[in-house]
């Protein structure tokens, strides 16, 4: 279930009168490919209602306070997630493409960015591409925009729409 809170008597509900005992909770952005979090199958019942679940392997995200610091486990902040978005390849389908914004006065360039993600994840989760921008295109919520961002990628290196984009 996701999309809002689930009352725990939906869920019991929902596993007693529809057999669907290995529901679970899961919270997301379109942004984050889609879903972020999640609760698992052998959660409590009041745990799975009570939480959006546990962090996905495929991001890693903090929350952070007005000043930027990242708060305690349990205090209220903003949510801040990392993320790449595919490009068209002719070999793999899609390669992955980061965009940077980096911290004012600081300054890093595309082989540091790859060194540094090549001891942190494994190999094809290296960005092929990498760009340093000064902004993302965001919507009116502030949500970036991957598919102008993958758009521009395209432009940028003459790329073929790839068959499964």
């Amino acid at each position: 279930m996701a999309g809002a809170p689930c009352p725990i008597e939906v869920m019991r509900r929902a596993q007693r009168d529809m057999h669907m005992t290995e529901v679970t909770i899961a919270y997301g952005m379109t942004e984050t490919s889609p879903v972020s979090f999640q609760s698992a199958t052998d959660d409590p019942v009041h745990k799975r209602v009570a939480t959006v679940g546990r962090i996905l392997p495929h991001l890693e995200v903090k929350v952070i306070d007005t000043d930027g610091h990242t708060v305690p486990v349990g205090q209220t902040g903003e949510l801040c997630t990392q993320q790449v978005f595919g490009v068209p390849d002719s070999r793999y389908g899609e390669e992955l493409c980061a965009w940077i914004i980096t911290k004012p006065g600081a300054s890093c360039t595309e082989d540091e960015v790859r060194a540094f993600c090549r001891d942190q994840i494994s190999h094809y989760k290296v960005p092929r591409y990498i760009r340093f921008v000064q902004e993302l295109p965001i919507t009116v919520t502030g949500k970036p925009q991957k598919f102008l961002m993958r758009e521009a990628m395209v432009r940028e290196l003459g790329l073929l729409p790839s068959a499964s984009a």
